[in-house]
């Protein structure tokens, strides 16, 4: 004899918390730290196309991290060198963004600025890397969320020599 199990019928869900509002109305300023948080998250994932373009580039330019304005013209990291696959990413990256603020209710004149710092180990690929993202609102308070390493074990922190 089959048993049926019941099944609970699953919600859809908005972006990460975002509550349903007016639109056009301005929104908690503390969705910004879930707005922060959904950027860095993104940011450091794969479906971001940024990865391993901005770990090749750092690396080349000898540097172990890079910093983004992603609202300059175009949004690119500063003190790397252009490489169109990376400006691309960036670019879709801020369209990502500005679709995300739309998703909490935000319209682009309520942020008045948008950074990413990516910071890399030596001892690990250009797909790992740690995240920190800052979303300033216009009212000039900043929210900041910080994505850990993807590596799961930090081959520097473990002392490892040129793995």
């Amino acid at each position: 004899m089959t048993r049926l199990r019941a099944v609970r019928p699953q919600l859809k869900r908005e972006a990460l918390g975002a509550p349903k509002e007016v639109p056009g109305s301005m929104r908690s300023q503390k969705q910004l730290q879930a707005i922060a948080h959904d950027l860095g998250h993104h940011a450091q994932s794969g479906l971001s196309w940024l990865h391993p373009h901005i770990g090749e580039e750092t690396r080349r330019a000898g540097r172990r991290s890079v910093v983004m304005d992603l609202l300059s013209e175009p949004p690119y990291p500063e003190g790397i060198a252009q490489y169109e696959p990376l400006a691309m990413a960036c670019r879709a990256l801020r369209e990502w963004f500005g679709e995300l603020i739309r998703k909490y209710g935000y319209e682009r004149s309520d942020i008045a600025s948008v950074t990413i710092r990516f910071s890399f180990s030596p001892h690990v690929d250009n797909y790992s890397c740690g995240v920190t993202a800052s979303v300033t609102s216009s009212t000039g308070r900043e929210f900041t969320k910080t994505q850990a390493m993807f590596a799961a074990l930090d081959a520097e922190a473990f002392g490892a020599e040129g793995a």
